[in-house]
């Protein structure tokens, strides 16, 4: 749920909206007691909307499950893999305005707040090891997904990207200083390559943690680590996103930890007006029909009114 928070810069003070929105790869739900144990953990952890990657569930639908509501998006026919969704709380749903279902890799979310909308658009990568065939098509769906959503609103892409994005400077702003690895890999240079032609920052490579904070993978070894999950935003509401960082502690049989970002959605700023001692502000009625007050208020604006180099002759002509 959104949260109100307050700050205070000097005269200005600014009450924003603040949410936690999270991404998890879940291997799969397809299996016995997997949703239970999600939806405990998402709860036991506050996040309100995480978005989930290899559901592993056919069609596109949503079902409900204690106080969360899990929309879906998956092959119609055939094995059990792949798919994405949405678990959202309960209480949020009056703000969803629609789910889109794109296919068993994309999927997304509107969700309206104030007068101004956020988008969260769910991706599920093909991994590193895939034929360039499956990657080329997965991000010419990315980009045809993207190009159709509203300009005002905030888009956000999350995900499981399979992505390990490095420290390198010549992709400028799209990329932090804050990543994991050292050096892109092959997805990494398609996701930076999208974000730069789409005026996008991977916002998970710009905040200083620790690494354990940083892994969002962790092979069977446990200690092979990777930092494949992310969060994506357009540049130019970047510092809407005020944290971000995995949680190794949250328990769903699988390989992923859960990453969630803090957003905080800016509303308009209230000034203090500085007290002024000695001086009255309100308009006194009273004097304005009273003749004596109108006929110094005429002097002292013909007073004024010499000081500039006026004419006696232009100066009698003020009136009230």
């Amino acid at each position: 749920m959104w949260k109100k928070i307050g700050s205070r810069n000097g005269n200005r003070t600014r009450k924003d909206l603040e949410l936690r929105i999270g991404t998890w790869n879940k291997r799969t739900l397809f299996k016995l007691g997997a949703l239970k144990c999600m939806i405990d953990e998402i709860r036991r952890y506050k996040v309100p909307i995480v978005a989930i990657q290899e559901v592993r569930w056919l069609n596109s639908s949503s079902i409900q499950s204690g106080n969360s509501i899990i929309f879906y998006s998956g092959l119609q026919t055939g094995r059990h893999k792949k798919g994405v969704g949405f678990v959202i709380n309960k209480a949020m749903m009056n703000q969803v305005k629609k789910c889109v279902p794109v296919n068993e890799r994309i999927c997304y979310i509107r969700v309206t707040q104030q007068k101004l909308d956020l988008i969260i658009l769910n991706c599920y990568a093909p991994t590193e090891n895939a034929d360039d065939g499956e990657k080329n098509s997965f991000y010419d769906t990315l980009e045809a997904t993207f190009d159709v959503l509203p300009k005002n609103c905030i888009r956000l892409i999350v995900g499981d990207l399979n992505a390990q994005v490095g420290r390198e400077t010549s992709f400028g702003q799209t990329i932090g200083k804050e990543s994991w690895h050292l050096t892109t890999n092959n997805n990494s240079q398609k996701i930076v390559d999208f974000c730069s032609s789409k005026d996008l920052i991977i916002s998970s490579t710009y905040f200083p943690r620790k690494n354990i904070y940083k892994h969002t993978w962790s092979a069977p070894d446990g200690k092979t680590k990777s930092q494949i999950d992310h969060i994506i935003i357009d540049k130019r509401q970047k510092t809407s996103v005020r944290n971000i960082r995995s949680y190794r502690g949250a328990d769903g049989d699988t390989d992923h930890y859960l990453v969630v970002a803090t957003f905080v959605l800016k509303l308009s700023v209230k000034w203090r007006s500085k007290k002024q001692t000695g001086k009255n502000n309100k308009l006194n009625i009273e004097k304005v029909r009273n003749s004596k007050e109108i006929d110094t208020y005429q002097k002292e604006i013909s007073e004024n009114l010499r000081k500039y180099n006026l004419t006696e002759y232009e100066s009698d002509k003020v009136t009230l």
